[in-house]
């Protein structure tokens, strides 16, 4: 990397640490940006929120902006990024934490003086199935470029939580030729949006299972979601469907999926447990509620139509204690067959 090239992304990385960003988005929250100059196209995402890793991460291409939605969603292991995923990142460290050797490597840009403590910004571009190397000169551009958009950005409101929770409708800010010239927004074309075409669709639910649904009583509320799974078949994520009643604090159903098509799978099991069509796995009835509450984008797209034509409320919110607290238990419970 150029001497000038560094330069610039190390005062652009100083710039977007001193703004934090995190402090406004949290790395569920997707948007996108093209290079007026080049074409090219990346879905980002700003980490720190959650107070542990902080910087900028852009998933390079159109198929960027899935791969983002399957990692916001739990269908994607993050642990296996590096084997599928073509991405440039720009990462800071406590230098406290950093051993000396390691501050000298080549990806590390800059360091940082800050007042609680000196940061280190690293950046590295990593291709599917290729050890990380250090940005070219091109890259680099482009992601100081994106840096200051997402610190200008940041610093004009244009970036918040309320405005990017709906991924159907990404943005895409155009990063303009000049710096000082206004950051334009364009809307995600579908094909980019789902490189693959596959948009979820509505349940065609056969008569029969709408009439069952229809004349159960409903009362109170259910919790239901998709948790990723730590395993795998022939190479296809596993995620689990967790069905949960807060009253009287039980699980119902825990059943396994595979693969692309987990959430409309599982959606339809749900669909047939509410109507009694099918046994949970803990044997438990699942009652018909009047309301469902998820922190999963897609469970919800699939099912919101069908739930509606039987009068049962289906929320999507950003987060659910009582789910992310079964999920915790669900970790515990795995760690401690590991060790035994």
């Amino acid at each position: 990397m150029k001497p000038a090239v560094r330069r610039d992304l190390a005062q652009a990385a100083e710039s977007f640490w001193r703004r934090q960003p995190w402090r406004r988005l949290g790395d569920t929250h997707n948007f996108g940006f093209r290079d007026a100059e080049t074409g090219q196209i990346a879905c980002a995402v700003v980490l720190g929120n959650a107070g542990f890793e902080y910087g900028l991460t852009l998933y390079l291409g159109a198929q960027g902006f899935e791969v983002a939605r399957q990692l916001a969603e739990d269908e994607m292991d993050r642990e296996g990024l590096g084997y599928h995923v073509d991405f440039l990142s720009l990462a800071f460290s406590n230098m406290e934490d950093v051993p000396k050797a390691v501050r000298r490597q080549k990806y590390v840009i800059g360091e940082i003086d800050s007042k609680e403590y000196g940061m280190l910004a690293t950046a590295m571009r990593k291709r599917p199935g290729v050890l990380a190397e250090l940005p070219s000169d091109a890259d680099a551009h482009f992601l100081t470029r994106t840096l200051r958009a997402v610190t200008r950005l940041v610093s004009a409101g244009r970036l918040k939580h309320e405005r990017l929770i709906n991924r159907a409708k990404t943005p895409v800010f155009v990063l303009p030729a000049s710096e000082k010239a206004p950051i334009l927004e364009e809307p995600m074309p579908a094909a980019e949006r789902n490189p693959g075409g596959a948009e979820a669709q509505a349940f065609d639910l056969a008569p029969e299972l709408q009439a069952k649904l229809a004349s159960k009583p409903g009362k109170g509320t259910l919790m239901a979601t998709l948790t990723l799974v730590p395993a795998s078949v022939d190479g296809q994520q596993a995620r689990m469907l967790l069905v949960y009643d807060p009253e009287p604090d039980q699980v119902l159903d825990g059943q396994i999926f595979i693969g692309t098509g987990a959430a409309r799978d599982a959606g339809l099991r749900f669909l047939r447990l509410l109507a009694g069509e099918e046994r949970s796995t803990t044997g438990r009835p699942v009652p018909r509620p009047e309301e469902i509450w998820t922190d999963c984008v897609e469970f919800s797209r699939y099912l919101e139509p069908a739930l509606a034509a039987v009068g049962i409320r289906i929320l999507c919110m950003e987060r659910v204690e009582e789910l992310d607290r079964l999920r915790e238990k669900f970790r515990e419970h795995l760690d401690r067959r590991s060790s035994s």
